[in-house]
């Protein structure tokens, strides 16, 4: 997050950038961050988004595509349920649009 996050504020020069940060899993302590434009994003979703983050309850985060599974309403749908894009090979972070509920 140290080098993502001021790659994001480099990109995005709006003071209506908001980060929410925590820490998930016991043992890999791994930080991550609920990023979003306050006026664009639905602050209800970017709430509730950050309320399944903290409740995860695993040892250890090693990949975005976790957080993914724990957050999803089903995650076992053949639909995909959150889209993420990442640019390889870089410090790029990973965005992903969570599709609000009907």
């Amino acid at each position: 997050m140290g080098v993502n996050l001021p790659l994001i504020r480099k990109r995005l020069k709006t003071p209506d950038l908001k980060v929410a940060g925590m820490t998930v899993g016991s043992y890999s302590r791994t930080e991550v961050a609920v990023v979003y434009i306050k006026g664009i994003a639905d602050p209800a979703l970017a709430g509730e988004i950050k309320r399944r983050i903290e409740g995860m309850r695993i040892e250890g985060l090693l990949e975005s595509e976790s957080i993914e599974e724990w957050i999803s309403d089903n995650p076992v749908s053949p639909f995909p349920q959150l889209l993420s894009t990442e640019r390889r090979m870089s410090s790029a972070p990973i965005f992903w649009r969570a599709a609000s509920p009907s």
